[in-house]
This record gives structure tokens, C-alpha cells and sequence, in this order.
């Protein structure tokens, strides 16, 4: 096997564990959904949004996280109608 197969091998690994994370992060996003629909709360808060991106301490990972939220936020909004 040569050095770029093994590579790739970690990324899969990694990939998995993030495919996984990502997953566990949509059930609770459900959860959010569900709370926030019996309350009648608006699906964006930006405030959160701020808190979760002053986190990141890459651009890498900034970008990335802007389009978890997104996704988030379209997760939620699907509900509202």
C-alpha cells in the first residue's frame, strides 16, 4: 500500500466519525424543531449562529459551519409548513 492509499484510509476514518457526528447533530436539530414549533420561536437565531461561529478558528472551518447552520435552518423551517 502506498503512502497516498493510507492517507486516504485516515480520511475515511475521519470521514466516518464526521458523517456520524453530523448525524447525532440532526436528531438534536429535530428535537430544536419540535420545541421551537409548540412555542411558536422563529427558527433563526443569530445570536447562536454568532456564538457557534466565533468558535471556529479557521476560515476552513467557518465556511464549513456556515453551511451546517444553513442546512440547519432549513431542517427547521420544512416543519413550519
Amino acid at each position: 500500500m502506498n503512502e497516498i492509499e493510507n492517507i486516504r484510509k485516515n480520511i475515511d476514518l475521519i470521514d466516518n466519525k464526521i458523517a456520524s457526528l453530523l448525524e447525532q447533530r440532526l436528531k438534536e436539530i429535530q428535537k430544536i424543531k419540535k420545541i421551537k414549533n409548540n412555542k411558536r420561536i422563529k427558527v433563526i437565531n443569530r445570536e447562536r449562529e454568532k456564538e457557534i461561529l466565533s468558535k471556529q478558528d479557521t476560515k476552513f472551518s467557518k465556511r464549513i459551519f456556515k453551511k451546517i447552520l444553513k442546512e440547519s435552518r432549513k431542517i427547521q423551517e420544512r416543519s413550519l409548513t
